[in-house]
């Protein structure tokens, strides 16, 4: 008989970590080339298109994050995952205190 080979459960912390990443820095990406070509006056909505996309990926490493911290599998790379996920809402945050200031 064959042993069952047990998963170690590294892929979700991993992936979450990948989209996070991915999704934040298309987010930055599109939000300077949005800025930049509304001030020129051209039009943005394939840009805000890549923006949401960004943010959808953002949201899903924040849910696997999130689901890998509650099951407690890999916990500590889901904590990890979860600050990479959590990075545009900080960076949100700061811009709004900056533009209040």
């Amino acid at each position: 008989m064959a042993e069952a080979v047990e998963r170690s459960g590294l892929l979700p912390p991993l992936l979450a970590i990948g989209l996070a990443v991915v999704g934040t820095t298309m987010m930055i990406w599109t939000f300077a080339r949005i800025i930049e070509l509304a001030l020129g006056g051209q039009g943005t909505l394939p840009l805000q298109l890549l923006f949401f996309a960004g943010a959808g990926l953002d949201l899903v490493a924040l849910a696997i994050a999130v689901v890998g911290i509650v099951r407690g599998r890999r916990r500590g790379l889901s904590w990890v995952a979860l600050g990479f996920a959590l990075v545009p809402i900080v960076l949100v945050a700061l811009v709004a205190v900056a533009a209040n200031r």
